[in-house]
């Protein structure tokens, strides 16, 4: 790969097939660095086979590309930044060898005898390690002997890291000659201070600054001006109200940003000298001294190979998208979120749970999403997922009073901004023109739109979210093979094994409780199964409404809680079973002062045995939860409902609430009132306030 000068030479041949790591691997990465443009150039020693292989290999080796994209764009700029004032120039040939061990860590090691005993070295952390940039990333070294004519440069990963909540930027580097440590976010700034170090050995430190006209902090480090520039960019004002159609959002989205995107001069200048950028060139400047910024915009505006992978164009968007995204707010504090990418096949788990391939959240809301396919001529099947899994309902749980969700359609290299109103939710608008990524002044186009996006979600958008969210889009892990996927308007739940992992509880009861309460109060509904898989024995509902977890406020929201609670069981106790695992985990919040009683698969026919290899036993259950024999009856979910009234968190109760609490929790299961003759009690017909 060659920047001003620096040629990264890999050699494939040397790749052993060990532990299932194949060579395809390692070619396929290769011919993704293979990039031409902005003066990169990839240089291979052996042949290189067709780049076209499948997924299921890519994703162990996208860190690596991102991770030499990134360090290549940070030297293209300080390199840049020294040559343009004229001072001579530098030169990096490294002879490097590329390796993959059995554990998926791949290696980029310095063939060529070091130069300096105590190299300094920066330790890293960047993208993940399941091949989507901006998630955690294997620790990583980049060691540099001498920046002048006979530089040479390594990069190693080794290890991955422990946490898979690393955000996009941060980590600790490690400056080791003198014993100087440095704490950063700015990958920049070393990578300067080190070729300040290795140029200071040819030339005056004070003198080479002062050619270069750049300001150097206290310690050799140069001072960046990334989180001024990012502040101006996202000026705003917090009392601007929101675009209210999608024609307004059109024009907020295109509208200029509070400075232009920044870019180091020498890019800024390729682009000037380029014909087909001059419609764009009002939406960036050259910004001297942002270096960690200008970088993130360089590494943006630089179209990715073409490829018909849909992990690929997850990794080409990651750059323009998620890169801008995590940049921003690790400059500015702003706009705190997470995101996620799935990028399974069109006959995959994706499409089959409705969930979408991208999605943003902030405050645990969706408020960015995105459908990737392949190939470009299926830019109308990204557009129409990005209707069809949004389901029919605008869920205020969901969205509270967000007015619209901002999303985008990608295929191929085509891209386009759609919104999904509040009032059609099933009907993707159009609130942009189509861009094509492999063109860098769409590129452009497309990272001042993010940018504006960014301003629109933490000046307008933000205060708009829901106070108790439910975190659409995410796949939520639970106990015993338990997995729940958070759609628009529904959930689906899933149990692996269902047999071993949910014992004590009847396939045959969940199938026929479900069936006889579908329209009871007080319950969530399956609006399609449950099923169970006879190969793999896996276990699925789809379940609605949507429902947050959240505990009552006051006694008057305790109340409509209990009551609700209480038709449901009265209505599970008609249809003959028993809930038992009733506990405030398993109550929801629906909106409107309503609450519902979910997680079904407990139930049982009473009495239920709870002794014996195999049978069913609750955390929540006390000493006086089973009857004298033992046995679980309706009785017993009567006085886990008066428990709920115990562990409701709120310090002072009415004499009617704690009057009720003492019924449903008496020690003697016959002194318990039925969950019908709970319902008369006179405080459900108190007057305190909801």
């Amino acid at each position: 790969m060659h920047v001003a000068g620096c040629f990264l030479t890999v050699c494939p041949a040397a790749h052993e097939e060990r532990g299932g790591v194949t060579r395809s691997r390692l070619v396929q990465a290769l011919w993704d660095l293979t990039v031409e443009g902005f003066g990169f150039e990839c240089r291979c020693k052996g042949a290189l086979a067709s780049p076209r292989e499948t997924e299921r290999t890519l994703a162990s080796h996208y860190y690596l590309h991102y991770l030499i994209d990134v360090e290549v764009a940070c030297l293209h700029s300080s390199v840049q930044s020294l040559e343009r004032n004229r001072q001579p120039a530098m030169s990096f040939v490294p002879d490097t060898l590329v390796r993959a061990s059995a554990s998926d860590r791949f290696a980029v090691e310095d063939l060529r005898p070091s130069r300096a005993a105590n190299a300094p070295t920066i330790t890293h952390w960047g993208c993940n390690s399941s091949g989507l940039p901006f998630g955690p990333l294997p620790s990583a070294s980049l060691s540099c002997t001498r920046y002048n004519t006979a530089g040479t440069m390594s990069v190693r990963t080794a290890s991955r890291p422990p946490s898979r909540k690393c955000a996009a930027t941060t980590g600790v580097y490690r400056h080791s000659p003198g014993g100087v440590a440095v704490a950063t976010a700015k990958q920049l700034k070393l990578v300067d201070a080190l070729i300040l170090k290795g140029r200071a050995e040819s030339a005056a430190a004070g003198s080479l600054t002062a050619a270069a006209g750049t300001a150097v902090a206290p310690g050799g480090v140069l001072d960046d001006r990334s989180a001024e520039v990012a502040l101006a960019m996202l000026a705003g004002d917090p009392e601007t109200p929101p675009p209210a159609t999608a024609a307004e959002l059109r024009r907020w989205l295109e509208q200029p940003l509070g400075r232009p995107l920044p870019l180091d001069p020498v890019t800024y200048d390729r682009l000037r000298y380029d014909v087909g950028c001059h419609r764009v060139l009002h939406l960036v400047e050259a910004t001297p001294g942002a270096f960690t910024l200008s970088a993130t915009v360089f590494t943006a505006l630089r179209p990715g190979p073409p490829s018909e992978s849909e992990i690929s164009l997850a990794v080409n968007l990651g750059r323009l998208i998620d890169a801008l995204f995590a940049e921003l707010q690790d400059l500015t504090g702003l706009l705190p979120h997470r995101l996620d990418h799935d990028t399974s096949d069109s006959s995959g788990v994706t499409c089959g749970l409705l969930r979408p391939d991208f999605c943003l959240w902030v405050d645990d809301t969706l408020v960015f999403k995105g459908e990737v396919m392949a190939i470009s001529r299926d830019l109308r099947l990204a557009v129409d997922k990005l209707g069809y899994k949004m389901g029919h309902v605008w869920s205020p749980i969901a969205f509270g009073n967000l007015p619209y969700l901002p999303c985008y359609a990608t295929a191929g290299s085509q891209l386009q901004f759609y919104a999904l109103l509040k009032s059609q939710p099933q009907q993707p608008v159009s609130i942009s023109k189509r861009f094509d990524l492999s063109v860098v002044a769409d590129r452009v186009e497309v990272a001042h739109h993010v940018a504006n996006l960014f301003r629109l979600l933490c000046w307008c958008l933000r205060p708009l979210l829901p106070p108790y969210p439910v975190t659409v889009g995410a796949v939520l892990e639970r106990s015993h093979g338990t997995t729940i996927t958070i759609l628009t308007d529904r959930v689906v739940k899933r149990i692996e094994n269902f047999a071993s992992n949910n014992k004590g509880v009847e396939y045959d009861d969940l199938a026929n409780v479900y069936g006889a309460t579908r329209r009871a109060a007080g319950l969530i509904h399956a609006t399609e199964g449950p099923t169970l898989s006879e190969r793999k024995g896996t276990y699925k509902v789809t379940l609605a409404p949507l429902g947050s977890h959240r505990r009552p406020a006051n006694e008057g929201e305790l109340r409509r809680a209990i009551q609700d609670v209480l038709r449901g069981v009265a209505a599970l106790h008609e249809a003959g079973y028993v809930h038992r695992d009733i506990r405030w985990e398993n109550v929801l919040w629906i909106g409107q002062g309503s609450w519902m009683l979910s997680d079904l698969e407990s139930v049982a026919r009473p009495p239920a045995q709870t002794a014996g290899e195999g049978s069913f036993h609750a955390a929540c259950w006390t000493d006086d939860t089973l009857d004298e024999r033992g046995m679980y009856t309706t009785a017993s979910d009567v006085q886990l409902v008066g428990r709920l009234i115990e562990n409701c968190d709120i310090l002072s109760l009415g004499a009617q609430c704690v009057e009720l609490k003492a019924q449903l929790t008496a020690s003697a299961a016959a002194s318990r009132p039925s969950a019908v003759e709970a319902l008369c009690h006179p405080w459900f017909s108190a007057s305190a306030p909801l």
